[in-house]
């Protein structure tokens, strides 16, 4: 039997799935606006479309490179008081920090950098209050002259 492969999308939604146990919705920003909307399944996690990263050379084998960030969210009411959206933003930091550390031992996944975080006081048509921490990750099998 064929073992299907994983792409780096896959081992992305594993890792922050396994970690935090929220689901993990990954589209364009006006799309993930609908999913939330329709999915009702929140508290969530979500990343934008990738658009571009780099690769990895590591004596010919070849490992791709990318950043992005990742928002872990929940609702806020609509006329949010700022007391009640920090807890909320800090309750989101703490799954962001679990699936951060939750990658030190990724078998799929290396974590290159933390390159920053965010809070933020969403407008989406389910309001959210997040945290968005945003990495760099490499994937850890590679392609070589084998794979080609």
């Amino acid at each position: 039997a064929k073992v299907e492969k994983m792409t780096l999308i896959d081992k992305i939604k594993k890792s922050v799935e396994d970690a935090t146990g929220f689901p993990f919705l990954y589209h364009a920003a006006g799309e993930i606006n609908e999913l939330i909307a329709r999915a009702a399944e929140l508290p969530c996690a979500f990343a934008f479309l990738l658009d571009s990263g780099t690769v990895e050379d590591t004596n010919g084998i070849y490992h791709e490179r990318v950043t992005f960030a990742v928002v872990f969210s929940d609702k806020t009411q609509f006329d949010f008081n700022a007391l009640e959206n920090e807890e909320i933003i800090d309750r989101m930091k703490a799954k962001a920090f679990r699936w951060l550390h939750a990658l030190r031992t990724s078998d799929d996944l290396r974590l290159i950098a933390t390159n920053s975080t965010q809070r933020l006081y969403d407008t989406t048509t389910d309001v959210l209050t997040g945290y968005a921490v945003n990495v760099t990750l490499e994937e850890i099998e590679g392609y070589g002259v084998c794979n080609f």
